[in-house]
């Protein structure tokens, strides 16, 4: 009887290190230097589409719309033959 009284408790306290060291590791990975993402620029997020105010001509042979380029100034783009 002694025996596996014994025996459970070094089973209890082998799970109990496991847990431990698990928690560790993972306390450690997530507060190495490394481990963190560079952020992300914000332009990425608020850039402006590059192609905005697209339009179908009423017979669908011809397609305008106007080019974003840089920053902030838009170009109106002549209509074009749509390929058929």
């Amino acid at each position: 009887m002694r025996k596996s009284v014994g025996r459970k408790a070094a089973s209890r306290l082998a799970g109990i290190q496991r847990i431990g060291i698990s928690l560790l590791t993972l306390i450690g990975a997530l507060t190495a230097p490394g481990a963190r993402a560079d952020a992300v620029p914000l332009s990425v997020y608020g850039g402006l589409p590059s192609i905005e105010d697209v339009a179908l001509s009423p017979d669908g042979s011809r397609i305008a719309y106007v080019r974003t380029q840089g920053a902030g100034g838009s170009l109106p783009s002549p209509p074009s033959r749509t390929a058929r």
